[in-house]
């Protein structure tokens, strides 16, 4: 599970893996990311970067100073004290700003209707994590719509945790849509309990 990690934050940026401190040039999905951020920033819209690495979060923190200093970013972590502060500065903010969050803290209980865009920049093994943290845009007073970016890079473990969660929605919506079929559902736990057994001896 460790190296696992090690391959999707080595997905993300290298200066995220030990001893890599001296790197100073910006990953790919960083460029990608300053570059969208550019063209928000003239039409004064927010967005949400969602990480579950917070440690990324402050690389892109650091990068975002250095590229785009006049863009006003807020940070929401499990570290964060109060969070509503961040929170309610980022739903304030007049013209363009961003909201760095990691996807745990930002998961429940917060409401940032105020983003006009969010970007997942590593997706999480769970779905429905990734889901409540991007819920979090769609709360009530939201009037507007909200484009999504996931940004994944080719080639690697990124996409087969991509390929795992859609996997794993199409699994839930099987059993979803056959729960108002008895029989049907039926067989799927004989299934299961098949499996169990099996598993058992």
């Amino acid at each position: 599970f460790s190296l696992l990690t090690r391959l999707r934050q080595c997905c993300c940026d290298v200066r995220l893996l030990p001893n890599q401190i001296d790197i100073s040039e910006p990953g790919a999905k960083e460029t990608i990311l300053f570059q969208k951020l550019q063209d928000l920033k003239t039409n004064g819209s927010k967005a949400i970067i969602f990480s579950q690495f917070t440690s990324y979060l402050s690389i892109i923190e650091k990068g975002l100073k250095l590229e785009i200093p006049d863009l006003n970013a807020y940070k929401l972590t499990g570290t964060t004290r109060d969070r509503n502060r961040p929170v309610k500065a980022f739903q304030e903010a007049k013209g363009s700003s961003v909201m760095l969050a990691s996807l745990k803290a930002a998961g429940l209980g917060v409401t940032l209707t105020a983003a006009d865009y969010v970007f997942l920049m590593d997706p999480w093994w769970n779905p429905a994590v990734e889901e409540q943290a991007i819920d979090r845009a769609h709360r009530i007073g939201r009037d507007k719509p909200v484009f999504i970016y996931r940004l994944i890079s080719r080639g690697t473990i990124e996409e087969k945790v991509r390929f795992l969660q859609k996997e794993k929605k199409e699994v839930f919506k099987d059993i979803i849509e056959t729960s108002d079929k008895p029989a049907k559902l039926f067989e799927y736990f004989s299934s299961l309990e098949e499996l169990v057994k099996l598993e058992e001896t």
